[in-house]
């Protein structure tokens, strides 16, 4: 995952990790956003779950509050922008959410390293009318964040989130089944703990 610490121009801001349920990718990008968050790079986690019906409508609250603590110049954008109109933003939909919560607040960034946001479990943002309004603003408009920001995202590997993120702009899409297999033959082991640890050495550039 040296994507997180690649500053070259035209890297993509987002990387959709794919994988099927109790295989490790949570594990391992919970790990990935410790250690960045011991370096204070971590811009904020968030935990898609349908155990909780409008788990949905905190995230970009969540991942704008996360923020506005680990950088000042969001912070002080995202007050401008919002105010005390916050509370206002829980009725609009995702699209009004995203741009006023983080789109905007965030072009005042500056930052001197790249900062990591991770998402878990995409497959479990909502139900189809809800997941469908989120993946799309997820696959399609996260590119207009700096450049210094990337996202993590996780998923099991089903029909609407293909659906959403084939062909997006600016999204690297990796199976870690595929990968953790290229990975066993390159070095003739067969450890999955092993590929885990590997990825998320490359992760943090350790």
């Amino acid at each position: 995952m040296e994507w997180v610490n690649d500053t070259r121009e035209g890297t993509e801001q987002v990387y959709l990790l794919l994988r099927r349920a109790g295989t490790g990718k949570s594990t391992i990008a919970h790990t990935i956003a410790g250690r960045l968050g011991g370096l204070g790079r971590r811009g904020s986690s968030f935990c898609c779950s349908t155990a909780f019906a409008d788990r949905a409508n905190c995230l970009f609250s969540t991942v704008a509050k996360d923020l506005a603590d680990l950088n000042d110049d969001f912070k002080e954008a995202l007050w401008k922008h919002v105010g005390h109109k916050s509370a206002l933003l829980f009725n609009d939909g995702p699209a009004e959410q995203v741009k006023h919560l983080l789109l905007e607040p965030s072009c005042s960034m500056r930052l001197v390293t790249n900062v990591l946001i991770l998402i878990v479990g995409l497959d479990e943002i909502g139900k189809p009318s809800v997941s469908k309004a989120f993946l799309d603003i997820l696959s399609k408009q996260l590119k207009q964040l700096p450049p210094q920001v990337r996202v993590l995202l996780t998923a099991r590997p089903e029909k609407d989130i293909y659906r959403a993120f084939d062909g997006a702009e600016s999204v690297h899409i990796r199976e870690l089944a595929t990968v953790e297999r290229t990975f066993k033959r390159s070095c003739g082991g067969s450890s999955s703990s092993l590929w885990g640890t590997s990825v998320m050495k490359n992760a943090t550039g350790s």
